[in-house]
């Protein structure tokens, strides 16, 4: 069975541990990413978000919109995005996020195939 990494390059991956740190850190924003990217088309076609309503704080919030902390709060007394108060604690709904991140995805996508409004 190969695993595809050459001896050589094993030998290069053993001695810098912070190499190998690296490469697990670029496959999980990856993989992050690729995930994000199936939520929003999951959320897109179905208009609901399953299996991600989860509560996130509002740095992990603000990271996952790739947005500064100050504008998400921006975005909360706007009421664009909805915040909760859990235990004294502001949280986040991924969901809510998501639906947000797919009203911006919408509104800057010109027309589209699936618009209804869109000449053929």
């Amino acid at each position: 069975m190969t695993t595809g990494v050459l001896p050589s390059e094993l030998c290069c991956v053993k001695s810098d541990p912070m190499e190998v740190l690296d490469i697990l850190d670029d496959v999980q924003r990856c993989l992050n990413g690729l995930q994000h990217k199936i939520d929003l088309v999951r959320l897109s076609v179905t208009g609901k978000a399953y299996d991600v309503d989860v509560l996130m704080t509002r740095k992990e919030a603000a990271a996952f919109l790739g947005k500064s902390e100050r504008q998400l709060d921006r975005l909360t007394e706007e009421g664009r995005i909805k915040r909760f108060i859990v235990e004294g604690q502001i949280r986040f709904r991924k969901s809510n996020l998501l639906a947000y991140k797919a009203l911006l995805w919408r509104s800057t996508r010109r027309c589209s195939r699936w618009s209804p409004n869109c000449p053929s």
